[in-house]
C-alpha cells in the first residue's frame, strides 16, 4: 500500500473530481424533471382528453387552452424563482447536448461580400452599376475573389477606385486595401450581429462558428421556428444613442414601482426609508420593497444592478399593467451588453434606464477603431460620423453636456459615456474599456451597426426533438451494447484480470464524462460514437499486457515478476499505439468541424482516460490483491 499511495491518491481524487464535475448535470436534469412536472403539460393533456374542445373556434380554443396552461404551469413558476440561481448554474456548468441530440436548427450563413461593395460606393451612377453587374456575373461563372475581380473591371474601364470608394486622392492599391480589410472583417462584424440577436432571442447553448473565409455556422438549439429565425439572423443590428433619465426622476419612479408591489401609497414610497432598511434581514426586506429587492441601486452613484438570475423576473414585473401605470411613457429599461462579476463570483447587469426615443441612430456612423489613448495609456475606441451625423451629433452634445449617452445595439448598452463637451466634427472617443480586446469588440460592435455586412443562408437543416430523442435512446442502446459485450468477453476470458479491466474501463467512462464537464464542452452524436470507440481501445491495452504476462507466468516467474514484466514490456507498445492515435485525433479536431471534431474530441480525452486506467488503475488492484496474500490472480 505504501509504495502504491501517490497512485491511490491520484485515482482517488480523479473520480472525486470527475464526480463534482458531473454532479450540476445530474442536478440540472433534476430541476428539469421537476419543473416538467409542475408544468402542467401533464394535466393540460388529461384535461383536453376528458375536455374536448373542438365545438369552440381556433381562438377561442386556443385562449382556452392558454388560460389553463398559465393557471396550471403557476406552481412551475414559483419553484423557478425560489430555484433560479442553482438551476442557473446547475445548466451552465452540466454536459451539453449538441444539435444532433437536443434537436433545433442548423444554419449555414455567407457574408455577400458583393452586396457589401455595392452598399459601401458613394456617387453611385450609372458606370458604377455597369461595372457591378459585370462583375457579379463574373464572380457567379469563375467563384474568384469579388475585390480581385472589381479591381480588374475598373483597371479595364481606366476609372479610379476613388471615385466611388474611400478619399478622392487615395491610389487604387490603397483602396484595394481598404476593401480587403473590410471583407476580411465582414465574417466577424456579421458573427457579433448574429450572436448578439441570438442571445436577445433567447436561444440556451447557441454555437456560433467560422467556417472558411466567409462563411460562418450557427447552430440553435430548442428552436423550430424557421421564419423567424430567418429574419433573425438575416436582418440589420439596429445602433442607438439614447439619453439617460435624470437620476433623481429615476429613483422617483423606483420608489413608485415598489410602493406599487408592496401595495403601499406614494407617500409611503418618497419616504427616506434608508435607515430602517438597514436594520431589516433580507427577507423582511424583499417583503416591504419587492422591487429593491430585485433592482439594486448604489446610494453614492445611483447606478441600478439586476443579479442575471433576477433579469426574468424584473422583466414580468415590468410588464405588469399596474406597474406600467406608474412607469412614464418615454421610459425604456436597458441592461448592460456583459455581466460584472461580483467577488462572490455572482453575474449582475447594470441597469440602465434611458429615453425611448433616440437621439441618433447608428446609420450615421462610418468607422469605428480601437486605439490607445496616448495620455492615459488606457484603452479607447475613436468612432467617426458622415456630415449630416456630425451635424446632429455636434448639436446633441452641445444640448447635453455632463449628461450620460447609452451607446446601445440590439437594445443592450456597450458603454454610457459622459458628455465633456461639445463635439464638433463628428469624432468622438468612447472609454471605460477593460483592455484591448473589449476595445475591439466595442469597436465591431460599432462597425457592424454602420455597415452590417449582409449574410445570405446557403444551408439550413432542421432537427426536430423526436429525432434528438432517438438519437439519445440509439447511441445509449449502443453504447451498453457494446460495453456489455466488451465486459464479458473480458470477464469470461482472461477471469480475475478481465474483471479488473472492466472496473477500469467503467472508471475511464467515468473520467471521460467528468473531463466533458469540466470543460463544459458539447455531447453529440459522433461523440458518443468516439466514447464507443475508446471502450475497445482501453481493453486493448489490457489484453496486451495480460497476454504478456501469461507468457511470462509459462516461463516460470513469480505472480509479481510476470507482472512487473508484463506492464513494463507491454508499455512500449500501447503507448506507441496510443500517442499515434491521439496525433490523429489532434489532426482531426483542427482541421474538421462540427461532427468530426465532436467525434476527435471525445477520442482525445478517452485515449488518455484509457491509458490512465489500464496502466495505472489495473496495476495498483492487481499490487493491493498481491500485498494481502494473493499467490495467483487468474489472467485465463
Amino acid at each position: 500500500m505504501r509504495k502504491n499511495r501517490f497512485k491511490i491518491i491520484l485515482i482517488v481524487a480523479a473520480i472525486l473530481l470527475s464526480l463534482y464535475y458531473l454532479y450540476p448535470t445530474y442536478e440540472s436534469g433534476t430541476y428539469d424533471k421537476k419543473l416538467s412536472e409542475l408544468s402542467g403539460q401533464p394535466k393540460l393533456e388529461e384535461y383536453l382528453q376528458a375536455h374536448p374542445l373542438q365545438q369552440l373556434s381556433d381562438s377561442l380554443r386556443q385562449s382556452e387552452i392558454d388560460s389553463l396552461s398559465q393557471a396550471y404551469s403557476a406552481d412551475s413558476t414559483k419553484y423557478y424563482d425560489a430555484n433560479a440561481k442553482a438551476i442557473t448554474s446547475a445548466k451552465l456548468k452540466r454536459i451539453k447536448l449538441g444539435l444532433d441530440l437536443q434537436g433545433g436548427m442548423h444554419i449555414v450563413l455567407q457574408v455577400n461580400v458583393l452586396k457589401m461593395l455595392q452598399d459601401m460606393a458613394k456617387n453611385k451612377d450609372q458606370t458604377f452599376n455597369k461595372v457591378m453587374a459585370a462583375v457579379k456575373q463574373e464572380v457567379q461563372q469563375t467563384h474568384a475573389d469579388p475585390i480581385t475581380v472589381l479591381a480588374r473591371q475598373f483597371n479595364q474601364r481606366g476609372i479610379r477606385l476613388s471615385r466611388y470608394y474611400g478619399d478622392i486622392r487615395d491610389d487604387n492599391s490603397k483602396v484595394i486595401s481598404y476593401l480587403q480589410n473590410q471583407a476580411n472583417t465582414a465574417v466577424d462584424r456579421a458573427m457579433e450581429i448574429v450572436r448578439n440577436r441570438v442571445d436577445q432571442y433567447g436561444v440556451s447553448e447557441p454555437t456560433i462558428q467560422k467556417q472558411g473565409g466567409s462563411r460562418f455556422i450557427v447552430e440553435l438549439p430548442g428552436v423550430s421556428n424557421e421564419a423567424e429565425v430567418r429574419e433573425l439572423l438575416q436582418s440589420t443590428a439596429v445602433l442607438q444613442f439614447k439619453l439617460l433619465q435624470p437620476e433623481d426622476v429615476v429613483i422617483k419612479v423606483f420608489k413608485s414601482i415598489d410602493a406599487v408591489l408592496a401595495g403601499k401609497s406614494d407617500s409611503v414610497a418618497n419616504a427616506d426609508t434608508s435607515a430602517s432598511d438597514t436594520t431589516m434581514t433580507p427577507a423582511e426586506f424583499a417583503r416591504k420593497h419587492p422591487f429593491f429587492a430585485i433592482v439594486r441601486v448604489d446610494s453614492r452613484s445611483g447606478d441600478a444592478y439586476v443579479a442575471e438570475t433576477d433579469r426574468d423576473k424584473l422583466d414580468r414585473v415590468l410588464a405588469r399593467e399596474d406597474v406600467r401605470h406608474v412607469i412614464p411613457t418615454n421610459f425604456e429599461f436597458l441592461y448592460g451588453a456583459k455581466p460584472i462579476v461580483s467577488p462572490q463570483g455572482e453575474k449582475f447587469f447594470e441597469m440602465y434606464v434611458v429615453d425611448k426615443d433616440p437621439l441618433l441612430t447608428g446609420s450615421v456612423v462610418t468607422n469605428a477603431q480601437a486605439t490607445i489613448d496616448p495620455t492615459t495609456n488606457s484603452p479607447v475606441v475613436d468612432m467617426q460620423m458622415n456630415s449630416q451625423g456630425a451635424r446632429d451629433w455636434s448639436r446633441i452634445t452641445g444640448a447635453n453636456l455632463h449628461k450620460r449617452i447609452a451607446i446601445a445595439l440590439d437594445n443592450a448598452v456597450y458603454s454610457a459615456p459622459v458628455v465633456q463637451s461639445k463635439i464638433p466634427n463628428g469624432s468622438s472617443q468612447i472609454s471605460g474599456m477593460a483592455n484591448m480586446d473589449e476595445a475591439n469588440l466595442l469597436a465591431i460592435v460599432l462597425r457592424a451597426g454602420a455597415l452590417p455586412a449582409p449574410v445570405d443562408i446557403v444551408e439550413e437543416r432542421n432537427v426536430g426533438p423526436s429525432l434528438g430523442a432517438d438519437s439519445i435512446r440509439d447511441g445509449l442502446l449502443s453504447g451498453i451494447l457494446g460495453l456489455s459485450i466488451i465486459m464479458l468477453f473480458m470477464g469470461f476470458y482472461y477471469r480475475t484480470g478481465g474483471v479488473t479491466a472492466d472496473l477500469a474501463l467503467l472508471l475511464n467512462i467515468l473520467f471521460i464524462l467528468g473531463v466533458l464537464a469540466a470543460f463544459h464542452a458539447t455531447l453529440t452524436m459522433p461523440g458518443i460514437a468516439g466514447m464507443i470507440l475508446t471502450f475497445a481501445v482501453a481493453v486493448d491495452a489490457n489484453v496486451l499486457i495480460y497476454e504478456r504476462i501469461r507468457e511470462e507466468m509459462t516461463t516460470g516467474k513469480t505472480l509479481r515478476a510476470a507482472i512487473d514484466q508484463g506492464y513494463a514490456k507491454a508499455f512500449t507498445a500501447i503507448f506507441d499505439a496510443n500517442i499515434i492515435s491521439l496525433f490523429t485525433g489532434a489532426i482531426l479536431y483542427q482541421f474538421g468541424t462540427g461532427p468530426v471534431q465532436g467525434f476527435a474530441l471525445t477520442l482525445m480525452i478517452g485515449i488518455v482516460a484509457s491509458l490512465f486506467s489500464a496502466i495505472v488503475i489495473t496495476r495498483v488492484v492487481f499490487d493491493i490483491m498481491m500485498e494481502r496474500g494473493a499467490t495467483s490472480i487468474n489472467f485465463g
